[in-house]
């Protein structure tokens, strides 16, 4: 029951600054909705070409502008494909030749380029049928009297236009689509903002040092283990309720489609284990709850733009993805994807889990036995 006490009465004090009810709870919704109006879905007005098409490619490109779509150019085929498969861009458009025209697109994906393109190229070949029939009558010309008669001329396919299902060994193979365009963000705000506040709230832990609160409980028929576990668990359910409103307010207002409940119960109280571990440590560590604070809104920040909290891992290279997973973001945000876009459950994310289960053991280890040190020396 002590235990219990000194964690609620954290939480009860952390709820009670009103600034916190803004950015721990407010801001983080907000942001699931600006990102999502902003760039939640976008992919499938973007449409990647690569290839050199002669005449036809001009058509196409002009098809694409009128029909609304941004155009990105790529100079490889693998360059392009590997977009599509991140679910960067809509689909890829081949011009392997001006006879051949190929579009790439995700199983299910890529309806409304590939009818672009086939506009295109039926008006293209039209046009260019008709100018190889005059200039086989009457010797040369063809294309100044297409421009003037071209109309009259009945059409006749020279050039193709195939459509290509599926994907390669990709980052997103066999990822379903995002129901809502807030699907992909809402995991990104919830590991950046658990883990901020995480860590913010370390300055009432130094606090808690500072004007001797921990002594005097101590100095009551209350053990030290009572004292450091009521301390822990009340940073715990402060990270928890942030996370677990992050997910229901997501559903409720946005809906975002989270996946199996029991994995992301399971995801969220890890990785809200190691932003307590993270945040007891840096309480423990320094003296001055303001310093604390600066201190770990920039590592919480540094952190998650490292772990793809802020730009999607998926378009780091090799390398930084690697770097990444040092990170608990990186892990955790795994472990979303997994579940949401894969239909995983708890038995698919098991490595995520031991992986953020091991840091917040270590963590918590350490920031646990250096504050003992402090309410004891």
């Amino acid at each position: 029951m002590k235990i219990w006490v000194i964690a609620t009465t954290e939480l009860r004090r952390f709820l009670r600054d009103r600034s916190n009810i803004f950015f721990v709870f407010m801001f983080p919704l907000l942001l699931v909705l600006l990102f999502g109006l902003m760039f939640g879905g976008s992919f499938s007005t973007q449409v990647g070409v690569t290839g050199q098409g002669g005449n036809l490619q001009p058509e196409v490109m002009e098809a694409f502008a009128d029909a609304g779509f941004v155009v990105l150019e790529f100079d490889s085929v693998d360059e392009g494909e590997d977009q599509v498969e991140r679910a960067l861009i809509g689909a890829l458009v081949v011009f392997e030749s001006e006879a051949q025209v190929s579009v790439i697109a995700r199983e299910g994906q890529g309806v409304d380029v590939a009818t672009v393109v086939n506009s295109a190229v039926a008006k293209f070949s039209l046009v260019r049928r008709a100018e190889l029939f005059i200039d086989d009558q009457l010797g040369g010309g063809g294309a100044e009297l297409v421009a003037a008669v071209g109309h009259l001329v009945p059409p006749v396919a020279v050039v193709s236009a195939s459509s290509t299902a599926g994907t390669s060994n990709g980052p997103f193979e066999g990822y379903n689509e995002p129901a809502t365009q807030f699907d992909f963000g809402a995991p990104q705000q919830l590991v950046l903002f658990t883990f901020l506040t995480s860590l913010a709230s370390s300055g009432a832990l130094i606090l808690t040092k500072k004007l001797g609160v921990a002594r005097r409980m101590i100095s009551t028929p209350t053990s030290v283990t009572n004292v450091l576990l009521g301390e822990t668990l009340g940073r715990y359910l402060i990270a928890l309720a942030q996370a677990s409103f992050i997910v229901v307010g997501t559903v409720l207002l946005f809906g975002v489609q989270w996946g199996d409940l029991l994995a992301v119960a399971a995801l969220v109280g890890a990785f809200s284990l190691v932003g307590t571990g993270v945040g007891m440590l840096l309480g423990s560590a320094l003296g001055n709850d303001q310093q604390a604070g600066g201190i770990g809104i920039m590592f919480a920040l540094g952190l998650a733009a490292l772990g793809g909290a802020m730009v999607p891992i998926e378009i780091f290279s090799d390398t930084m993805k690697t770097v990444a997973h040092f990170t608990p973001h990186a892990w955790a945000l795994d472990g979303f994807r997994e579940i949401q876009f894969r239909g995983g459950g708890l038995g698919d994310i098991l490595l995520e889990l031991g992986v953020l289960s091991a840091m917040a053991a270590v963590l918590l280890s350490v920031a646990i036995g250096a504050f003992r040190r402090k309410i004891t020396s």
